[in-house]
């Protein structure tokens, strides 16, 4: 009895010793269940807001890639599949399901922007995104020639969705380069996705950096990273900072 024992011991040893710690971002917009134990009929703990980080508990061999793809699921949830996984939060230890979220550190944090507005790029991410469920949503569109804000719903699609027009193979370049993809649920073209907290109002308008002129030839117009730009609107002067490069 000793010797099993000691083997088990062992056995728990070594597969503790596998998993290594990884940051985990969730990116459910109304937020992500801890639940005690690793399945979605477990007692829940607690709730993990949209943009938190916590520690995850992987196996780096069997459960993840290079690019922190997975490499198998267990189930599919609300579409999205993945496989639970134990994780620390604070004080709080639970287990979470993986397709609600991206490994690594994909939110902006709200000390490092304005809270009160925010721009995002509708396409694909390799990075964190500058995005807060909370906030009211527009999308700057062109429409019949003018520059029209419309209000707009951010979806948000992951690496690990699937459905008929998806795939998750290797033979995907587009998801393995881009986990994150932002898009709108508008049918518009659309340049840019302001997040406000307090509501606009929609309709056409003027910006100097745009102005109501559109022309796709002799080349686009750009903002690089860290690059402002004022507009004004109603009244008032808005300005906007890239975070990164953004293209028209």
């Amino acid at each position: 009895m000793k010797y099993i024992i000691l083997i088990l011991s062992i056995l728990v040893i070594s597969v503790n010793l596998k998993a290594e710690t990884f940051p985990f971002t969730v990116l459910a917009k109304s937020g992500l269940n801890i639940r005690k134990e690793p399945n979605s009929n477990s007692e829940r703990i607690g709730i993990l807001p949209f943009g938190a980080v916590v520690n995850a508990y992987i196996n780096y061999d069997e459960d993840i890639d290079y690019k922190y793809g997975y490499k198998h699921y267990s189930e599919i949830i609300e579409g999205k599949q993945g496989f639970w996984m134990k994780m620390n939060f604070g004080k709080i230890e639970g287990f979470v399901f993986s397709g609600f979220g991206v490994i690594g550190e994909w939110s902006i944090k709200s000390t490092d922007t304005n809270n009160d507005y925010r721009l995002l790029r509708t396409g694909g991410y390799c990075n964190a995104i500058n995005y807060d469920p909370k906030l009211n949503w527009y999308a700057l569109v062109k429409d019949k020639g003018t520059l029209t804000l419309k209000k707009s719903e951010v979806v948000l699609r992951l690496i690990h969705e699937f459905n008929e027009q998806d795939t998750l193979s290797e033979e995907n370049e587009y998801w393995a380069e881009f986990p994150l993809i932002v898009q709108s649920n508008l049918k518009d073209t659309v340049f840019f996705l302001i997040g406000s907290k307090e509501k606009l109002d929609e309709g056409a308008i003027f910006s100097k950096f745009l102005g109501n002129n559109w022309s796709y030839e002799g080349g686009a117009e750009f903002l690089y990273p860290e690059q402002k730009y004022e507009q004004y609107y109603n009244g008032k002067k808005y300005q906007f900072r890239a975070f990164e490069e953004i293209e028209l």
